[in-house]
């Protein structure tokens, strides 16, 4: 049997030995190992398999995709980083290379697990904020419209066989090695909340990912940005905060999405 990573040289290129078998044998061959290839982006390859005859027939062949990620770096140099509040995420300072404050009107950004008032008014005089609205009681505080809803018990609990979920092909991500459909790489980070009270005109531009069920009705956000006041708020549904540290696709995430956050900020300093 002979295995290739496509679009990579002959150095991520194997043979396995095959042992005779009768039909509907399986036997196993071995293990296929490599170290990633030095990369700057993530990327999604495909590892391919060939099952070869005695006398070079092709009998038969797959392919599997695999997620290749690089390190993920700060998002800031230490020396001219920008303030994070980040009272219940303490990690993510480092993560993001982000100097950490513990009160709320010294921070640039704010990533917070609950939305409260204090926050609320802190948006409404012009601040940044990345909520993780993963708990059932994240939000305490009032934004008109916009609610998050547990998935247990609703329509969008997952249990309908045309429920699909997917991120939008938004050049915001940068860290994902795909867009489309939510696939393994997000088994860990599947939201139980959803983001309700945001119009159709809003997934145009707002809304960054979602879920569908039913005949491609009842649509609802997974992650979305609003402005609240003069401030900018991004909610997340994804299970970030206890993951960012081990899961590059959650690390990313929260890096891209505070980097767009802080856009304006930076054009400031």
């Amino acid at each position: 049997m002979e295995w290739h990573l496509e679009g990579y040289d002959n150095e991520f290129t194997g043979v396995l030995s095959v042992p005779p078998l009768k039909d509907y044998d399986v036997s196993l061959l071995g293990k296929i190992e490599f170290l990633v290839p030095s990369i700057e982006l993530p990327d999604r390859v495909q590892l391919e398999f060939r099952l070869i005859s005695g006398n070079g027939q092709i009998l038969s062949k797959n392919a599997l995709k695999l997620s290749f990620f690089p390190h993920v770096k700060p998002l800031f140099k230490k020396e001219s980083a920008m303030s994070l509040y980040a009272p219940d995420l303490a990690e993510a300072a480092d993560l993001l290379g982000l100097r950490r404050v513990n009160d709320l009107a010294e921070a640039d950004v704010a990533l917070v697990a609950t939305l409260t008032d204090d926050l609320r008014q802190y948006l409404l005089q012009g601040g940044r904020v990345l909520w993780l609205a993963e708990k059932n009681d994240a939000q305490q505080t009032f934004l008109g419209l916009i609610n998050i809803q547990p998935r247990q018990g609703t329509v969008w609990q997952g249990d309908w066989v045309n429920t699909f979920s997917w991120i939008s092909p938004h050049p915001l991500f940068q860290t994902l090695p795909e867009y489309g459909l939510l696939d393994l790489n997000f088994s860990e980070l599947t939201p139980d909340n959803v983001i309700l009270g945001l119009g159709q005109d809003a997934f145009a531009h707002q809304v960054y990912a979602g879920m569908t069920v039913g005949w491609v009705q009842r649509t609802v956000a997974l992650a979305a940005k609003i402005k609240v006041g003069k401030g900018e708020l991004f909610i997340s549904t994804f299970r970030l905060s206890q993951n960012m540290s081990s899961h590059p696709v959650a690390a990313g995430m929260v890096k891209d999405m505070i980097s767009d956050l802080s856009q304006g900020i930076i054009k400031k300093k």
